[in-house]
């Protein structure tokens, strides 16, 4: 379904405007408590481990009310094992000696669950920003919340939501399909003029889906990682609000999913990032991929197999790749990584499976191209992904000191001077010149890594062959035809600028005479390549790559991360992970705002990725990453017009 002829929006409550979870949480521990203080349960500890337990077993949500089968088994096994104690509470509260105990005592659980008193809530820190854009854009705004109404109304007052809606619907039974019916006839609606937002495909989404509405699926929460019936797929699926007003403007200026072209450029796991969140804003992006890897996995199949890197490709395909239509067991090998242990791998050690495929289409082809669009077939990929180059080419650095860097690796290793310039070769060119007698290049075997490094003999002078590099003739139409251009985030030498070295790919980005060319900035530096850079310096480094007269207005708007955000007890998780991070000379990008002025429009908001204890463990070559959703939606907002709201919640 399409948004166009949206007019009017109906949202849940619980879930959907703010985060449900510290309610259920408090919810729990008062029937804990409860049970605990009525001698059903020997410590409020253990009887918080049953409610959790049986509610992972039967799942978040149910026909009658959200814990009423935990509870039912909780009353049944109480009963059993205590009947004279859950007969003497029956007695204390005056039941009708004819009721069934296990049934009153699920009710007793019941109420105390759903006290009318709310605990401290908060709207999302996005939720408000929302609201207001969408009532300035002229949408009616309708709430429809149908459980406990004065329970519910406390919700709505304390979260100071009602001013902003034209119509609060807080009832019992019936359920959503009758009050979309009446919203509908009431305000004259048609079917395609009602949106409807919740965070519950098996309940909202299901019913608007079934007349036909508009549905917009809040990922996030309890039921976020639940996978939706055929009849309970939504027509969207969002993380955050503001990502809703962002899609229902951009269909307002005719850049609907099948309409809005985006072209990303880059590589890594930055580029990856990008095209995940941008699933529900295009159906069709495009892909120009960094091709001049030569570390760990894709630099083995290079220097052994002879063609181009294969690994930026892979991540870019399974970004792309459509979750309904390919194989789940193809997904999970295509992505499969070898562990890390020669004990356990051996000479596959850290080898991606993805990887050997690409290279083995390449090797049946003939052409890295052709087998790009073969994997892509194989993937059901949503959109297009383009090699950077058609040649197989490496990227090189002169140092502020002279010294020049041979082939990737050599380039992003750390403890080095600054880079100077970089610039690409050929990998024949290259390849010719180790294979001359008396070269003036050695090729080595770092023994601790295992790496392939190409070094420059003392006393000798590299004189390499300048051939033509050439992009692929669609990745540069791609990129004169774009509404968006996205340029990283990634590895700023390596995976970014790169890619603008190709003359092709720099020449389809300065001639652009439409839409926006967008910069994401990284979040945290990279030894080796951007120690001790600012956010600014960033820019300048692209802009520097670029033809000196035909740099101005190159890049429209830069994204930067909001550091503010490492201030509050919210990030208190990352914490552990910068003091590792400082350690191994990774910092915090700061945001210069002068210097960023001087140089152009730019955004300072919350991109951050959402916390998880893995990120602890990983490994030197990774690094903090921006949140897909966030960075999208930012980017797109830009492109609107809007301004990029609080994901954070700073304003709090």
């Amino acid at each position: 379904m399409s948004l166009e002829n949206a007019r009017a929006i109906v949202f849940d409550l619980d879930g959907t405007l703010f985060d449900l979870t510290p309610v259920v949480l408090a919810a729990r521990q008062r029937v804990a408590a409860f049970l605990f203080s009525n001698g059903f349960f020997s410590t409020r500890a253990y009887a918080l481990q049953r409610i959790n337990t049986l509610e992972r077993k039967h799942g978040p949500y149910y026909s009658s009310s959200p814990y009423y089968f935990a509870f039912f088994d909780i009353a049944k096994a109480v009963f059993k094992d205590k009947p004279d104690q859950v007969r003497r509470f029956l007695d204390k509260q005056n039941t009708d000696p004819e009721a069934e105990p296990v049934e009153v005592l699920v009710s007793e659980m019941e109420r105390v669950y759903n006290a009318e008193d709310v605990e401290d809530i908060r709207p999302y820190p996005d939720a408000l920003h929302t609201l207001r854009e969408l009532r300035h854009a002229g949408y009616k705004l309708f709430l429809v919340t149908l459980g406990r109404a004065r329970r519910q109304r406390n919700k709505i007052d304390r979260l100071g939501i009602a001013p902003y809606f034209d119509r609060i619907i807080n009832e019992g039974p019936p359920a959503h399909a009758y009050w979309f019916s009446e919203l509908m006839e009431s305000h004259n609606l048609s079917a395609d003029q009602l949106v409807v937002v919740g965070d519950r495909t098996h309940d909202e989404i299901r019913a608007g889906n079934r007349q036909g509405l508009t549905t917009v699926w809040l990922r996030r929460g309890r039921f976020s990682r639940e996978t939706p019936a055929v009849g309970d797929r939504p027509d969207y699926e969002i993380k955050y609000l503001a990502q809703l007003s962002t899609l229902l403007h951009l269909s307002r200026v005719g850049k609907s999913p099948d309409r809005f072209r985006i072209a990303v450029i880059g590589g890594g796991t930055g580029l990856p990032t990008v095209l995940r969140g941008l699933r529900p804003y295009t159906r069709h992006p495009t892909a120009v991929v960094a091709v001049t890897d030569t570390g760990a996995s894709s630099g083995r199949i290079r220097w052994n197999l002879g063609v181009q890197p294969p690994g930026d490709i892979r991540n870019a395909l399974t970004a792309l790749a459509d979750p309904e239509q390919i194989s789940q067991g193809l997904f999970n090998v295509f992505q499969h990584r070898f562990p890390n242990s020669e004990q356990e791998s051996g000479i596959f050690k850290n080898d991606h499976i993805g990887n050997f495929l690409v290279a083995a289409l390449t090797q049946q082809l003939g052409d890295f191209h052709a087998a790009i669009k073969t994997a892509s077939d194989m993937l059901h990929v949503q959109g297009t992904v383009f090699p950077a180059s058609i040649d197989n080419v490496d990227i090189c650095a002169q140092l502020t000191n002279g010294e020049h860097r041979y082939t990737e690796w050599m380039v992003r290793k750390p403890d080095k001077p600054p880079i100077e310039r970089a610039y690409l070769v050929t990998n024949d060119a290259l390849l010719r010149e180790l294979n001359r007698k008396n070269s003036a290049l050695e090729r080595v075997i770092d023994p601790e890594t295992g790496q392939v490094e190409i070094r420059v003999r003392q006393e000798h002078k590299v004189h390499l062959e300048q051939n033509q590099i050439r992009a692929p003739r669609e990745a540069r139409q791609a990129i004169a035809d774009a509404d968006v251009v996205v340029i990283g985030p990634g590895s700023l030498y390596t995976s970014v600028i790169t890619n603008l070295l190709v003359p092709d790919i720099q020449g389809a980005l300065v001639k652009r005479t439409q839409g926006k060319t967008i910069y994401v900035c990284n979040i945290v530096t990279q030894p080796g390549q951007t120690d001790n850079f600012r956010a600014s310096d960033h820019l300048k480094a692209i802009l520097k790559h670029l033809p000196k007269n035909q740099r101005d207005g190159v890049i429209d708007h830069m994204l930067v991360q909001d550091l503010r955000i490492f201030q509050t007890s919210k990030s208190e998780d990352w914490h552990p992970l910068l003091k590792k991070y400082k350690k191994d000379g990774k910092v915090l990008v700061e945001c210069d705002t002068e210097t960023l002025d001087a140089l152009g429009p730019w955004t300072r908001a919350d991109f951050l990725e959402e916390f998880h204890p893995d990120a602890i463990e990983r490994g030197t070559g990774d690094f903090i990453s921006h949140d897909p959703a966030k960075v999208a939606d930012a980017i797109c907002r830009i492109f609107c017009g809007l301004s990029v709201p609080d994901y954070w919640g700073l304003d709090e």
